[in-house]
């Protein structure tokens, strides 16, 4: 006989499937949300890493140049005649040991009159600085600190950009009132750029620009003013006579593999939204059914051996193997429990002796009752042996130390355990049974073999 549904229940349904379908959408929308969120996160943390390693690596090869540079300096100083004399040499060993300098000039009187190497670099040669107000004020900087200075980027008279390091030369040092020139060392720009490996940063757009002492910034000589309104972050570089800014923007975009994923999650979500709602009834009804056939201890409530076998094959197959160890507990005595109180008794006692291995166990640990008065207890990640034997010895104790009470009766606990380990080793479950098995019945005979002495 067809069953008709009354209007109530069909409005009760109605209701119930916009409200499903209401939480699901709105579900799915938070599951996507937060795979954006994560995405973006991750994203957003590996490019903050490239960019601190990238102005990390930019502040170490600047000052490495530097003070490579700054031993020509030092020989200019203490004798400019004899340094002069040499000066190819002189030169061209310093060029060796840097990796981004493109020449090196010396400039008595603040004109250039000696440069290495000469062949890309003849039209600096007689330049006086005077001449260049932009370029003197970097030389004037250097004279009045009386150390170092390091320019930004600037074009250069020979082509190209550089960042040039300015070094004083006084004569009478440390008074340092004679003032003889300069040495410039030139690091050229187009060598810095592959060393960072900018092409790793292709989503992330860069700006730098000089940070002065009282707070305030020069104008940007790398990238645009803009990065630095909308920065995702901004570093100090430190360079030998003050600081420099680093903005970077992040262009948060998903990759082709992300988009497909994104869409995908939606697709498979909906499509489990859509088949839990067709199979419910379905679901309602196999659960019934799945209670007869569950992994689960009709008496104790535990994991039965099934349950037991599939997963330990799980663990002992997956990659990485997962080590664990496997406890094997035996009651002794437990047929004269029965005989002597009767089956009913004997099915408490078990009971009782479940729930103190279900209360005495982790949460990511399995116990087992594999049938009779045998139980299991599956100890994931736990196969340092002396860790396990303190493991063991607490176990015992809390077992035997908890007797089973039944009207006026107090039966006593006593256990034999054994236990096996299993770190990756090439054996079967069934191996691994008998091993913890053996070592039960070799304690249950030690036990014995102490009683009777």
């Amino acid at each position: 006989m067809q069953m008709r549904l009354s209007k109530r229940w069909k409005l009760l349904i109605l209701v119930i499937s916009a409200l499903y379908l209401a939480s699901a959408y709105w579900g799915i929308e938070q599951v996507h949300r937060l795979y954006l969120q994560e995405v973006r996160s991750e994203q957003r943390d590996e490019m903050e890493g490239r960019v601190s390693l990238l102005s990390s690596n930019l502040q170490s090869l600047i000052y490495r140049e530097t003070y490579i540079a700054d031993s020509l300096a030092t020989l200019v100083s203490l004798d400019p005649e004899g340094t002069l004399a040499t000066w190819p040499a002189v030169a061209e060993r310093l060029l060796q040991k840097s990796v981004i300098a493109r020449n090196v000039g010396v400039a008595p009187n603040d004109i250039i009159q000696y440069v290495h190497p000469l062949a890309e670099n003849q039209a600096s040669l007689g330049f006086d600085f005077r001449t260049s107000p932009e370029q003197y004020a970097t030389v004037q900087q250097a004279r009045i600190s009386q150390d170092v200075y390091v320019t930004d980027p600037v074009d250069l008279i020979q082509g190209g950009r550089g960042i040039i390091a300015r070094f004083p030369i006084f004569l009478d040092a440390p008074k340092n009132q004679d003032y003889w020139g300069t040495v410039s060392v030139v690091m050229d720009v187009a060598k810095i750029r592959p060393l960072l490996n900018l092409e790793r940063l292709a989503d992330t757009e860069l700006a730098l620009r000089r940070q002065l002492e009282d707070g305030t910034t020069n104008a940007v000589f790398f990238g645009d003013i803009s990065t630095f309104a909308e920065a995702d972050m901004i570093l100090p570089i430190q360079i030998p006579n003050g600081t420099w800014q680093m903005a970077a923007t992040f262009s948060n975009k998903m990759n082709t593999k992300e988009q497909v994923l994104s869409f995908g999650i939606r697709v498979v979500l909906w499509a489990l939204i859509v088949l839990i709602y067709v199979t419910v009834a379905a679901l309602l009804r196999a659960s019934t059914l799945a209670r007869k056939n569950a992994r689960q201890d009709e008496l104790t409530g535990l994991a039965n051996r099934r349950a037991l076998m599939e997963l330990l094959d799980k663990m002992m197959t997956d990659k990485p193997r997962r080590h664990f160890s496997l406890i094997n507990l035996d009651l002794n005595g437990f047929k004269a429990i029965n005989d002597t109180y009767g089956h009913g008794v004997g099915d408490a006692y078990l009971s009782h002796f479940a729930n103190l291995l279900r209360k005495n166990v982790r949460s990511t640990d399995l116990p087992v009752r594999a049938g009779g008065d045998e139980f299991l207890i599956v100890l994931d990640r736990v196969t340092e042996l002396e860790q396990l034997k303190k493991r063991v010895v607490a176990l015992r104790q809390i077992l035997e130390g908890s007797p089973f009470h039944w009207r006026d009766h107090v039966i006593p606990i006593s256990v034999s355990i054994g236990f096996a380990r299993f770190i990756g080793q090439s054996i079967t479950i069934e191996d691994l049974l008998r091993e913890a098995d053996h070592e039960m019945y070799t304690n249950k005979r030690e036990q014995h073999s102490a009683r009777a002495e």
